[in-house]
């Protein structure tokens, strides 16, 4: 079936859209600004200016009210003419009269830097995996890559599939770790933790993964395998294909482009291991499968993505310097209340997860008298690595 998705159109300026451009080609798809300097109704054709580079803009499509000496954005494909002119074919306009074009030059400059460093290390890899393997594509290479880094931070200890701590050296975090096998038969949870996800300092991958059925427990180690790798690897390319929004300089608008870019990685990576799961020889994914809850933490943002009932409690500071729970997912053995009260009470923080599924085996057995304890894990994930605590009597609800 073929894809809907729009392409954004390649971020170009006009200065840069020459003959010798490896954008100026038949059919590329551009994102241009610049100053509508001419508009003819009777031609649908339009001029825009940036110093003293220009472009004509086709705009038989567009439904939009052009006003010479305003500023637009065009998004469209380019169309060489015999005498190699290039026109670009327009599909989406917008005014975005206020931006100062030398700013965005600037933030154009930076974001393509940004997205060189980020891939610097993931093409090294997958070049010299494509060396070895030339006949593979480069979706394959990609993956293997992403999978050299995940080795490599095992054998750094930056990631951690069992009960433990991860202490990130080089960032804020510090992480938690413990599962404990109910009395249903085999522990069907699996966990990850990946400080310093795809080697990014500020970033780490945290995910709980709960199969169910007789063969939850493979789904579960299998989804837990491939997800951390491939989202790695579709975050990457999404970082280098997608365009993102420039004409907002501040961080609300950052955060939005960043959280687009992961929300299309996290998609692709499911549809991803749903085939990976129907296609595997030895797992009937049909009658097993396995919740997955996961976070990304880049910087000051965090992702979460979650399938199941698993929970995800966010602790945070009120202006009087109260903790506060949020609830982010759902479950319903602990409060959050409960959830946060132990947590912060623990005067060890790398034995905060133990003692939280400690007592969420105790909150079963009273609230679900003569069942079975299910599995239980737990991850808690602190942006402070610092080995201080809050009190119970810190804790302020609603």
């Amino acid at each position: 079936m073929a894809s809907s998705a729009i392409n954004a159109g390649a971020l170009v300026t006009l200065q840069e859209l020459n003959s010798a451009s490896p954008h100026f080609k038949q059919g590329a798809s551009l994102r241009v600004t610049g100053k509508l300097q001419d508009y003819s109704v009777e031609t649908a054709l339009a001029v825009i200016i940036d110093e003293t580079a220009s472009l004509k803009i086709d705009t038989q499509h567009l439904n939009v009210n052009l006003r010479v000496g305003s500023i637009y954005q065009f998004i469209g494909e380019l169309v060489i003419q015999p005498n190699n002119e290039g026109i670009l074919k327009a599909r989406v306009a917008r005014n975005v009269d206020g931006i100062d074009l030398n700013l965005y030059h600037q933030s154009l400059k930076l974001l393509k830097e940004f997205i060189s460093d980020q891939m610097i290390l993931f093409n090294g890899l997958a070049k010299n995996i494509l060396v070895k393997n030339g006949k593979k594509s480069r979706s394959d290479v990609g993956r293997e890559a992403a999978d050299s880094l995940a080795k490599e931070a095992r054998k750094n200890d930056l990631m951690l599939s069992s009960s433990g701590t991860v202490n990130g050296e080089r960032s804020d975090n510090f992480v938690s770790v413990f599962s404990k096998g109910g009395k249903k038969g085999v522990n069907q949870d699996c966990l990850v933790v990946w400080e310093e996800f795809g080697c990014q300092e500020d970033m780490i991958f945290c995910g709980i993964f709960d199969g169910h059925g007789p063969w939850g427990h493979l789904v579960a180690k299998r989804v837990r395998k491939l997800m951390p790798s491939s989202l790695l690897c579709n975050w990457q390319e999404t970082l280098a294909q997608n365009s993102l929004d420039l004409n907002s300089s501040t961080e609300p608008g950052k955060s939005l482009n960043q959280f687009d870019t992961w929300k299309q990685s996290y998609l692709k990576t499911c549809s991803a291991v749903d085939q990976d799961l129907e296609q595997h020889p030895g797992i009937d994914s049909f009658h097993s499968g396995t919740t997955a809850l996961t976070i990304v933490r880049q910087g000051d943002l965090i992702v979460i993505a979650n399938i199941g009932d698993s929970r995800a409690v966010l602790a945070t500071t009120s202006d009087d310097g109260y903790l506060v729970p949020l609830q982010l997912t759902v479950w319903d053995v602990l409060s959050n209340r409960e959830a946060v009260e132990v947590v912060s009470s623990t005067p060890k923080r790398e034995e905060s997860a133990k003692r939280l599924v400690q007592h969420a085996v105790c909150a079963w057995k009273r609230k679900k008298p003569g069942m079975a304890v299910d599995d239980i894990s737990a991850i808690c994930l602190f942006f402070n690595n610092s080995t201080s605590s809050q009190s119970v009597d810190t804790i302020k609800l609603p």
